[in-house]
Parts: structure tokens; C-alpha cells; sequence
């Protein structure tokens, strides 16, 4: 049985032309990504890809607070950090100190909600685990840009097309991929077999 499935795409010269609207230019932006999970940093990093090319790392807001000082050091600051939320309270505190750099932080999407004030307090931006290219791009508007953005609301986990009854083969030597893939289909109901090498 072979089944296929087209996914549109926006050529990548629209990207790029749409990152004039921000004033400044992204590609001279400095990004930190603080979050424990290697997959969570690769994600955000591959959203980062078509506009940012200056992106570095941590795995835990000590780590992160010895980038961020090793930066300044060289006169090199960070401008944007995308923080998992999911350190608590050592996240907002790093949001709050990292001035003047602007701060996103990750949200699982099913604690936006409970999350939204405590963050808007530290002076951070929300953005929704996991994350998608498109609100990585609005996120970016919001922090640099003088303009407001109005943020588009998560869909339902209601809104995601039902799978139920499909049995999908997963072949990919990626575990990151693997992971991500499994956990997209998933929400749609299918039955998944994975393979790797």
C-alpha cells in the first residue's frame, strides 16, 4: 500500500523579504536558545535557520547565564533568548536580568494560559511548544519590533485532522526527527510504526 501527501510551501525569498518590516536587520541578531532538551534547542534553531545564522546554546540557565556573560565580554551580546519555561522560576528571573536583550519564552502549549501573566510580568513573550517557523517569526515582530503584533492563537488540539484508523511507517535515521514526526501523528490519532537505524 503506498500513500502520499503534498505539503505546501512558501518559497524562501518571501522569508526574507518579509524580515525588512522589522526595522533592523535579522540576520545581524544574536539568539540564544536556553532549554534542556536537545530537541527542543534543534527545534527552535531550525526555525531560526532562514533569518538567523548567529545562534548559540545552552542546556540549563547556569549555562545560560555563562553565555550571556561570555557574549558581553566580547561585545558580542545576545539580542533575543528563547527560554523553556519549564525552568520556573530560574527562567523568569534570567527573562527579567537579561535586559537589554528581549526574551521569548517557551511555553508547553497546554500551560499558555496559567503561564501568560507570570511571563508578560518578567517582560518576556510567549511562544508555543513546540514551535512552528511562522510564530517564531511573530515572536521575533514582537521583540524588536516598536510595532505591536497580535499573537495567532494555537489551534485545538480539536482543530487537527482525525487520523484514527491509519497506520503510519515512520523509516528515519534521526531520533530527533523520529520523535517529532511520532509526536505530530500522534496528536491526529494514527497508529504509528517506527523504524530507525
Amino acid at each position: 500500500c503506498t500513500f502520499s501527501f503534498e505539503l505546501p510551501l512558501e518559497p524562501q525569498e518571501n522569508v526574507r523579504r518579509s524580515t525588512q518590516r522589522l526595522g533592523v536587520q535579522v540576520r545581524d541578531l544574536r539568539f540564544l536558545i536556553v532549554d534542556d532538551s536537545a530537541v527542543g534547542r534543534a527545534s527552535v534553531a531550525q526555525a531560526l535557520h532562514p533569518w538567523a545564522p548567529a545562534v548559540a546554546f545552552a542546556s540549563s540557565i547556569a549555562g545560560a547565564r555563562a553565555r550571556v556573560f561570555e557574549a558581553d565580554a566580547a561585545g558580542r551580546g545576545f539580542h533575543v533568548a528563547f527560554v523553556d519555561a519549564g525552568f520556573g522560576d530560574d527562567a523568569l528571573a534570567f527573562a527579567a536580568a537579561i535586559t537589554p536583550a528581549a526574551c521569548v519564552m517557551l511555553v508547553d502549549k497546554n500551560r499558555l494560559h496559567a503561564e501568560e501573566a507570570r511571563v508578560r510580568d518578567a517582560g518576556g513573550v510567549l511562544l508555543a511548544k513546540p514551535v512552528r517557523a511562522k510564530e517564531v517569526y511573530k515572536a521575533l515582530l514582537s521583540t524588536v519590533s516598536p510595532e505591536p503584533v497580535t499573537p495567532t492563537p494555537t489551534p485545538s488540539p480539536e482543530a487537527l485532522p482525525d487520523l484514527s484508523g491509519l497506520r503510519v511507517l515512520l523509516v528515519d535515521d534521526a531520533a530527533e526527527n523520529r520523535f517529532l514526526l511520532s509526536t505530530m501523528l500522534g496528536r491526529s490519532g494514527c497508529t504509528i510504526d517506527v523504524v530507525g537505524t
